[in-house]
């Protein structure tokens, strides 16, 4: 009688324990993050971009692909394994050089860059804890972004917009050091970031990011 007793009483305590569980793993977050961006591009995707703007006979050198690139992020936590995150990104910028013969021959120096303030993604995220504050994460879902291409020069000069949406996704590992605050390190790609025709493409963009998470819960 006491062993059943027993084992009723610590089922009755499993069971409990669940929606607790599930309520500590449940609310929004915010985070930061702080890191590096990398333009998968080439002098062929400038020569193109240059050539559908009026400017023929280019020949571009890529100067910088890479640089300082951050993110801001809030999400809504359902469940211990899925939550929707959205965030502001800032994915720097691709520089370049090019000469050009037509219609007049010159030089062109300039960039191709998200436009500030405009560069937004809205994801799902599923999560696999490990315990004792480690998990691991998976993200998958869209982005819309804005670029510029400006440049300028003895063969003129260039300002031109362009919004693309895409596919967005990324990895990433979680630590929860204290009860509320955790650090992310992050890995994300943009695919196909930019216009050809008007401010340079590039296969995809990745941002590495390293920054903390504060949970509401």
């Amino acid at each position: 009688m006491m062993k059943q007793l027993a084992l009723s009483a610590a089922v009755v305590g499993m069971m409990a324990s669940v929606p607790a569980a599930m309520a500590q793993s449940q609310g929004w977050y915010v985070g930061a993050g702080a890191g590096e961006s990398y333009y998968h591009a080439g002098s062929g995707d400038v020569d193109h971009t240059l050539g559908s703007l009026g400017f023929g006979g280019a020949s571009s050198t890529i100067n910088k692909d890479h640089g300082f690139g951050f993110k801001l992020y809030g999400g809504y936590q359902f469940m211990p394994y899925f939550a929707v995150e959205g965030g502001y990104v800032d994915l720097h910028k691709l520089d370049f050089t090019a000469t050009v013969a037509s219609p007049t021959a010159g030089t062109l120096s300039g960039e191709s860059k998200e436009k500030g303030g405009n560069g937004w993604t809205l994801d799902a995220v599923g999560i696999y804890p490990f315990g004792n504050g480690f998990s691991v994460f998976g993200r998958l879902g869209g982005y819309a972004v804005e670029t510029k291409l400006q440049a300028s020069g003895s063969a003129g000069s260039i300002d031109q917009t362009s919004t693309r949406t895409g596919l967005h996704y990324g990895v990433g590992a979680e630590y929860d050091f204290m009860r509320n605050v955790g650090a992310r390190l992050e890995w994300e790609s943009f695919r196909h970031l930019g216009d050809a025709s008007r401010t340079v493409e590039a296969a995809n963009v990745d941002l590495w990011t390293l920054g903390l998470v504060y949970k509401f819960y």
